[in-house]
């Protein structure tokens, strides 16, 4: 039978494309906004601790902008996160789609993550800007918006001896990064015991899967559940009492 080499090519650039790209966003999020949102805010981090969360994106496809003192309906060609301000030295950020430019209609993510170290205990404000990109309706005028101010976030640093070291924020998912298949065990790293959910969902967001998990202190290990799904890329979420992550994982049949 001939193949067509430059198809499967392209399938392999796009699934692997899919499975490293720096964070996921959370399926479960579709009103536009930023998420976590301000009544739920970011979990804490501890110091000597790696601390990693994943922010999600949802750009509506048009705004109501007001441009020299008068509303205007404006068609948003794209969001751009520009800039953290007042971030402790120790974090970093890194976004899908790249250059944390995020389009219009659409969704991304930031993925913020870093180590405190010793002696980093306190709060920080964390204020994000937005600068927004669009055309001015029915004109079509481009228009540029900057320095829309965020400043719903916080994270608090908590010390690193004695029992608050177990910090609420402490689940990971290990090796989704190969295909899998149903019946695959996913491994999950926890600082303490608890009951986890974990849900898959497909590429359009509709929930496919979900079970619950007793997880250990330290790796444990879950199996696929057979959901009679299609081989591709599905967003595999792990929800725990105070911490929520979710990775791309490659179903193979």
């Amino acid at each position: 039978m001939k193949t067509n080499t430059s198809l499967v090519a392209w399938a392999l650039i796009i699934t692997n494309s899919a499975i490293s790209q720096v964070c996921v966003p959370d399926p479960s999020f579709t009103s536009p906004g930023i998420y976590p949102d301000s009544a739920t805010g970011i979990p804490p981090a501890t110091e000597g601790i790696h601390y990693e969360i994943v922010i999600t994106v949802i750009v509506p496809a048009d705004s109501v902008v007001d441009i020299f003192g008068n509303p205007q309906l404006v068609t948003i060609d794209s969001i751009v996160l520009k800039k953290i301000l007042n971030k402790p030295t120790w974090m970093s950020y890194d976004c899908h789609p790249a250059k944390c430019q995020f389009p219009g209609g659409g969704s991304g993510c930031a993925k913020v993550q870093g180590t405190p170290p010793g002696g980093s205990a306190g709060s920080y404000p964390l204020d994000i800007i937005i600068g927004q990109h669009g055309k001015v309706q029915p004109s079509g005028f481009p228009v540029s918006v900057f320095d829309t101010l965020y400043a719903f976030y916080s994270v608090q640093v908590l010390p690193g001896t004695g029992i608050q070291a177990v910090r609420s924020n402490s689940l990971r998912l290990g090796n989704v990064s190969v295909p899998h298949h149903p019946g695959d065990l996913i491994e999950i790293m926890a600082q303490q015991p608890e009951t986890v959910t974990l849900t898959v969902y497909d590429m359009t967001g509709r929930a496919v899967t979900e079970w619950l998990h007793a997880s250990v202190a330290g790796r444990s290990y879950t199996a696929i559940p057979d959901a009679g799904w299609s081989p591709g890329v599905y967003a595999l979420s792990l929800t725990g009492k105070d911490s929520r992550m979710t990775r791309n994982i490659l179903i193979a049949r």
